[in-house]
Order: structure tokens, then sequence, then C-alpha cells
């Protein structure tokens, strides 16, 4: 609806550049592409659809990347993780972090693993380790009471858990797990950072007298002092493969596989935009054709007053390039918009996350705009330079 509205002025804008490289040319081509704002809004939006949904999601898993690097970089102060298979999903062996625990090597090991429970009368899945060893590998900024201390029945929540549901150190909780039995929980710790670990934590101690040593999803490593990463790598490993486990992974490593599913996602999205160029030019070439026909006489005279052909095919390519970009910039425009909003709504919803924008997608997103104008325009300007200059003047 608005694109006729805002075309002439933003491919009046758009085209400035061209007409001061190119000269008359690059201002003909300019002024083309202003004359009809709703043909040029009409073609320029399948590509402005496209570009608008890769930035849109480029910018929500450029930002969910930095979040997650930002979480790891303040509550991980352990050096590696082991985590389990990422497409098999086969838990950890129980024993892996005992194992890893008796290296020199390693200051501190404790797995991760899922405990589905009820807890207070609610579906939970609250977060079962040992909360000594967590001590030792994160950091959660633990605003009241201490992980360290935490008992075999104790429990912590996050700030926000504990804000919504009036929970406080010494509140005592109900809990039932899968095996039928029940017990109490105390409150024991609240944290701030609950992205990492999530809003419980609970002691592995209980939970394995409740389900049995079940598997862990990751181990979190930290090592002796002195000990370098490349060393304790070695080591953890000799230890993971005669477990069956991965290998282990340093921070940067571990940001990566978890960034992994977010570039999967992206990459479907990429695929999208190849076919919105696709369409793009057959859009724009469509327009071209039908412009350079209705515009016959006008190219005759350009030519009998002497534009040559070279110059002709020139402003033919100009003004699809403009035409491109406006669709592509007004894509990006309302794509990295709609991101920001999105990451804005998911920071007050869960008190995390920042916006990051994704420039090099960007970048490369107006460069494929360019070479799309310059694609579609092969054809009409070449039938354009064509013409038969007398033929053009009696049109």
């Amino acid at each position: 609806i608005m694109g006729p509205v805002v075309a002439r002025a933003a491919t009046g804008v758009l085209g400035v550049p061209l007409a001061v490289l190119r000269g008359p040319n690059g201002s003909i081509a300019r002024r083309n592409a202003m004359r009809n704002p709703k043909r040029s809004a009409n073609t320029a939006t399948a590509l402005l659809i496209g570009t608008a949904v890769v930035a849109l999601f480029a910018s929500v898993g450029a930002s969910m990347k930095a979040t997650f690097d930002d979480v790891i970089s303040t509550a991980f102060t352990g050096e590696l993780v082991v985590e389990q298979a990422a497409f098999s999903g086969a838990p950890l062996e129980p024993g892996l972090a005992t194992a890893l625990q008796g290296l020199p090597e390693v200051h501190a090991a404790t797995g991760i693993a899922d405990a589905p429970v009820l807890l207070d009368g609610h579906q939970s899945l609250p977060t079962a380790t040992d909360p000594v060893a967590l001590a030792a590998v994160a950091d959660l900024g633990v605003q009241e009471g201490s992980l360290a201390g935490m008992h075999a029945n104790g429990l912590a929540v996050s700030a926000r858990e504990a804000l919504a549901n009036g929970w406080h150190i010494g509140t005592t909780l109900p809990i039932a797990f899968a095996d039928g039995t029940s017990t109490e929980v105390v409150v024991e710790a609240i944290f701030a950072e609950r992205f990492a670990f999530g809003d419980l934590i609970m002691n592995r101690a209980l939970c394995d007298l409740h389900r049995g040593a079940g598997g862990d999803v990751a181990v979190l490593i930290d090592l002796a002092p002195g000990v370098s990463i490349d060393a304790g790598k070695r080591a953890v490993e000799s230890v993971t493969t005669a477990h069956g486990a991965p290998a282990p992974l340093d921070g940067d490593e571990f940001v990566a596989s978890q960034s992994a599913e977010i570039d999967q996602m992206l990459g479907v999205v990429y695929g999208m935009l190849a076919l919105a160029l696709l369409i793009a030019v057959l859009g724009i070439a469509n327009t071209l054709s039908l412009s350079m026909h209705e515009r016959t006489r006008e190219l005759g005279l350009l030519r009998a007053v002497g534009q040559t052909r070279r110059q002709l095919r020139s402003t033919v390519r100009g003004e699809s390039m403009i035409l491109a970009v406006f669709g592509a910039v007004g894509g990006l425009g309302l794509g990295t918009f709609l991101g920001w909003g999105l990451m804005r709504a998911i920071a007050a919803q869960e008190e995390m996350g920042r916006y990051q924008l994704p420039v090099t997608t960007l970048v490369i997103v107006v460069v494929a705009a360019v070479a799309v104008g310059v694609l579609a325009a092969r054809r009409p300007a070449k039938r354009a330079a064509k013409l038969d200059i007398l033929h053009a003047l009696a049109a």
C-alpha cells in the first residue's frame, strides 16, 4: 500500500549516485525509475518481501548467537564442555563426570541432567546437578543463599521464578518423581542468571535416588590451575573416548556447536532469498520489457540526438539496478525493524537477549540486488539498443 507513495522519492534518492557517476545517462535512468511509482513499487515487491524475511531471520539468528555467547562468557567459568551427540540425542554415561573428576588436570567436573518432576503441583523440568561442583564451574549470580551449601533436598530458583511464585529462602515445596514417590524440597538459593540452566536447579543426589543414575546432557569441566586448554583436552579426551562420549569442546567451540542449529535454519532462509531473487529477475525484466515497448519513440529520439547503443544499454541497466536496490533496501529496512522489535519483545518477556545487526548478511543482500538489476536488464537493454532509429521515431 505504501510502496507507490514512497517509490518516487526512494528511487529518486537511490538514483542520485548513478546520476552523478554516469552523467546524463544516469539522470535518464533515475527519472525513468521515478516516472511510474506504482509500477516501480509493484516490480520491487517480490524482492522486498524476500529480503524482509531474510533480514528478519538473519537479525534474530545473529541476536540469538550473540545472546548465547554473552551467557557462556558470563555464566560459564570453566574451560571445557562435553555434550551429548547432537543427532542421536544419546545421554552421556552417568559415571563420566566422576571419572573426569579423578583426573589430576581437572579441578571440578559436574554432569548436567534434566529431571522431570511435579513441583508444587505443576509439571517442571529442573536441572539436576551437583551444586557444589556447579558453583566451581559456573557463576549464576547468586543473590541469596549458596549453591555450595545446598543440602540433598535443597532447591535453587531464579529470582524471576521466586518473585512470580512468592518463594523465598526457606520455602518448602512438595515434589513428586516419576517413580511415584513424593517428598519436600527447600529453597536454599536464589540466583539471577536463568538462561544457562533454567529457573530451577535441584541436587543430583535427590534426583538419582528416585529415578536411578540417569545420563547427562552435558558435563562442565574446570581445569586445574596451570593446566592449558590443549593439555586439558588431551587428558579429558582419553576419558571420554573410553566412555564412548564425544570429544570435549572449549568455550568457542561450544558456542559454535550451539549456533549450528541456527545456521541450519538460516540456510533454509537463504534458499528463500535465492527464490526471491529469481522472481525479482523475472519481474524486473518483464517490467523493463514493457517499459521499452511503451517508450519506443522516446528511445528513437535519444538515439537520434546522439545516444549510442552502449549508453542506451547503460541507461536501462541503471534503471533496473535502481528498482532492485529499492526493493532490497526496503526489505532490509522492514526486516531489521521487525527483528529488532522481536528481540525487544523477547528481552521483555524472558529478561535476556540483545539485538545484533547482521551487517555482513545485509551487505551481501544489497550486492545481490545490484547483480539482479544487471541480470534482469540484460535482455531488455539488448532489445532496446537494436531498435531501428527511423522506425522508433515513427512509432
